[in-house]
């Protein structure tokens, strides 16, 4: 999928509200990624077996493998340490553009009881621009759906299943500023951590700026390619000091967040996280697990792909928008983008 963009010329993909580019709505850019969000497969990953029973193409793919030296990067007894490749694999990524699948387990951001959640997206890592589409299962009264994300460098869009009902008249999308604006955070504290924590950029962030310790775990094949694990201890303190780049105010304000989410902790008090990779033979992470604390998406596995993807970088509207800051004065109780979101 590397030459392979993500506006197809010649597909027009239908959209929610049945409206077209012309008189103000959505622009083509945003519809194309939106198609290329539903049209994209739970992508199928089988973990190797112990070596006993590994079958004999992948056994003999490993050792082919070990033998031309293509391991070198990532094998025990290197010249560098597990800490210093996992965060050189880290940086490397966050400087592609990608397809990510993130699967949350007993996630409770997104209603009355945890949930298993999928999101599906692409991104272009360095510079923050992306689409996710977020499969929601039944919860309570909010039916199955589907929200759609569109995130620029400092700014998330969130589009309700149902514009008409949930927003002014003339919005389909809300505006969040994820740079820790103080009007956001007295209402919603952990929104810009949970939107953070929805593309695959924080985890990976967090081992590129803060990782301090690695073990190597060890290789597995799989779809017949070797992957080295590694097991990375996380100093949330030095992702604030080290992060760089148009993504560091958004990566500060989630990971704040973090650091109070666990100093409050009665558990854990420990101002770090423990992250495991999953790095291939270039030296690219293909998976990423850990958590963020207080955020309520559970644990994360994030599945990396479509490395090299040309993605069409484009957002909706002014005139659709509405700032999330606008809604905050007209809600009546408990307010949460996720709720307005459901509504059908």
């Amino acid at each position: 999928m590397s030459g392979e963009a993500r506006s197809p010329s010649g597909i027009v993909p239908s959209t929610r509200h049945g409206r077209g580019p012309a008189g103000g709505h959505e622009s083509a850019s945003v519809r194309a990624g939106k198609w290329a969000l539903r049209a994209h497969a739970v992508m199928t990953r089988v973990r190797c077996q112990p070596a006993g029973s590994m079958s004999r193409g992948g056994l003999l793919v490993s050792i082919a493998l070990a033998m031309s030296g293509a391991l070198t990067l990532s094998a025990c007894g290197t010249s560098r340490s597990a800490v210093q490749a996992a965060a050189a694999a880290a940086r490397s990524t966050l400087s592609q553009n990608a397809d990510s699948t993130t699967t949350m387990e007993d996630a409770t951001a997104f209603g009355e009881r945890p949930l298993a959640i999928v999101a599906r997206g692409t991104f272009v890592l360095q510079t923050g621009f992306g689409y996710e589409a977020i499969d929601l299962p039944a919860n309570g009264q909010q039916p199955t759906r589907t929200e759609y994300l569109a995130f620029a460098p400092t700014t998330a869009y969130l589009e309700p299943v149902s514009a008409e009902e949930a927003l002014p008249k003339g919005k389909s999308w809300i505006s969040v500023p994820l740079d820790g604006s103080s009007s956001l955070d007295a209402s919603l504290p952990r929104l810009v951590e949970q939107l953070e924590g929805l593309t695959p950029r924080l985890l990976l962030a967090e081992v590129a700026w803060g990782a301090t310790s690695a073990t190597n775990a060890g290789q597995q094949v799989v779809d017949h390619a070797p992957l080295t694990e590694y097991v990375v201890t996380v100093a949330l303190r030095k992702v604030l000091s080290g992060a760089t780049g148009p993504m560091a105010k958004p990566l500060r304000a989630a990971v704040d967040k973090e650091l109070a989410a666990l100093e409050s902790s009665r558990v854990d008090r420990s101002p770090s996280l423990r992250v495991t990779i999953w790095v291939d033979g270039p030296g690219l992470v293909e998976e990423v697990r850990g958590s963020v604390p207080g955020s309520g998406l559970g644990t994360d596995s994030v599945v990396i792909s479509g490395f090299g993807a040309k993605i069409a970088t484009s957002l909706p509207l002014r005139q659709q928008v509405v700032d999330i800051t606008d809604l905050l004065p007209a809600a009546q109780g408990p307010f949460s983008p996720w709720v307005i979101a459901s509504r059908a």
